[in-house]
């Protein structure tokens, strides 16, 4: 590819990243299908143009107005989850923007976006890409972690609840354990009246 035609492509792919990001302010975004979106040649262009971006200026502010187009929770992580997989970075929550950084993590260039989409599509957002992020949320909240103590107790709660809830079962066999009150003969208890027959223990 000649360097003129590089460069013609380089413009078609900022002028879909442009595109793309202004969708946001229309009025009839909400009547769009996100996962057309996603599988568009359009967003496929802009990402082109975004990852070229990050590797050239080292600079990661341009992903959030793309990812924020999407309302729906799975479309942003894994917008997010493809980035950092393929750059080698992390993302987290702040506020409304989600904000990248370098990671210990090695890049993956051989990640393909349009085969990630494929197998997103049909298979939907794959849990294990989750370690790549810290805590980003459809809410605009991170996730943490209870302490120990309050960990101590959800774990004593739900024991609690567990045996609460035996099956019957294990409730019938818990009740054919109870002790049975002692068998007393009538001639020895203490309701017997003066004068009956016998004078005591039964002989």
């Amino acid at each position: 590819m000649s360097l003129i035609d590089r460069e013609a492509e380089q413009n078609f792919e900022r002028q879909c990243y442009t595109k793309i990001c202004t969708m946001k302010d229309h009025w009839m975004l909400a009547f769009i299908d996100e996962r057309k979106v996603i599988a568009s040649d359009m967003l496929a262009h802009a990402m082109r143009f975004l990852v070229h971006h990050c590797e050239n200026h080292r600079e990661y502010s341009k992903a959030s107005p793309l990812i924020k187009l999407f309302k729906v929770r799975d479309h942003k992580l894994f917008l997010a989850y493809w980035l950092c997989d393929h750059l080698g970075l992390k993302c987290f929550q702040d506020g409304d923007e989600v904000r990248f950084k370098h990671s210990s993590s090695p890049p993956n260039p051989e990640v393909s976006f349009k085969d990630a989409v494929a197998r997103f599509l049909k298979l939907g957002l794959q849990p294990k890409t989750a370690s790549k992020t810290t805590g980003v949320t459809d809410s605009g909240s991170t996730t943490k972690r209870l302490p120990r103590s309050q960990r101590k107790k959800g774990k004593a709660s739900l024991g609690a609840a567990a045996s609460e809830s035996l099956s019957p079962s294990a409730a019938a066999k818990t009740s054919r354990k109870k002790s049975k009150p002692p068998h007393i003969d009538m001639l020895d208890a203490w309701g017997r009246l003066p004068g009956s027959y016998g004078t005591g223990k039964r002989r």
